[in-house]
């Protein structure tokens, strides 16, 4: 029991060393300036959809999702077991047929511009090529 005792006391003082050890200013200052520069960090291809012109709404909405599983892991405690194999089915129908509905979008566009790479990028900014498409 002593031997734990004191291997959990050499932790802890190797721990609280290590966190001194730390510069916070460097780390504070670089956090800082990714946030402030964050937009322009930003994929210009999907800097236009929705929830994605900013970091805080990202962050927001994984921080709602983070506070709902915990909290919902907390009340299901007090509840009996549901079954969800047909909802989990549903689901998984659904996103499967969602999935393929964006893998051949982006084939039909690849196809429509004699883009015939497997991992080249589709750009926004060819107008010449997106002049044909507009209705």
């Amino acid at each position: 029991m002593e031997i734990i005792i004191e291997n959990i006391k050499k932790c802890i003082t190797s721990l609280s060393n290590l966190v001194e050890s730390i510069d916070w200013l460097e780390h504070e200052e670089k956090f800082n300036s990714l946030y402030m520069n964050h937009s322009k960090e930003i994929n210009e291809n999907v800097k236009d959809w929705p929830l994605m012109d900013s970091i805080d709404t990202t962050a927001c909405i994984s921080a709602i999702y983070l506070v709902l599983v915990l909290s919902l892991n907390f009340f299901m405690k007090f509840f009996k077991d549901v079954k969800l194999k047909f909802v989990v089915l549903c689901y998984n129908l659904f996103m499967m047929g969602l999935n393929f509905y964006v893998f051949s979008a982006i084939l039909v566009t690849k196809y429509k511009a004699q883009d015939f790479g497997l991992c080249s990028k589709i750009h926004k900014n060819n107008d010449q090529f997106f002049e044909k498409f507009k209705i």
